[in-house]
């Protein structure tokens, strides 16, 4: 039976739960700082779960029954999280290589790379990005990374 001191339990269980998630989801975003994206559909790829996980956390039952103590103290740090979260994935973006697609008539991957970037460096990237099967004849649209 759901006994006052039994639902109060409930309570401050859900409480501590959010808790641990809000924690997790700070870890998370601080992991995210440190991670080096390959290109800009990984870093958006990356970004949109953390959102969706905080996103979550903010409409759950436990953050909108104002009855808990606490609650208040979660959703600022939640907020806090998120303006936090916001401008780390501006400082990603402006590092992370943009992609872009152009169209190739028959040329080697190693001739795009050098025409784009100056260097055959990031041909065997170019190959990997676009899962090119011929890099000696390639024709057709590819994606190239834009700052690299």
């Amino acid at each position: 039976p759901n006994t006052p001191q039994r639902t109060e339990q409930m309570k401050n269980q859900q409480v501590l739960n959010t808790q641990i998630k809000v924690s997790a989801l700070g870890t998370a975003s601080d992991g995210f700082a440190n991670i080096q994206f390959a290109n800009e559909e990984d870093l958006r790829i990356a970004e949109e779960k953390i959102k969706n996980q905080i996103e979550s956390i903010l409409h759950s039952d436990a953050l909108n029954n104002l009855d808990i103590e606490g609650v208040e103290d979660i959703k600022y740090y939640l907020k806090q999280l998120q303006v936090d979260f916001a401008d780390v994935v501006a400082e990603k973006e402006a590092i992370t290589p943009k992609l872009k697609n152009i169209d190739v008539r028959k040329k080697s991957v190693s001739m795009i790379a050098y025409q784009y970037y100056d260097s055959i460096d990031n041909a065997d990237a170019l190959t990997e990005l676009n899962n090119i099967q011929n890099p000696k004849q390639v024709t057709g649209n590819i994606r190239i990374f834009t700052n690299v």
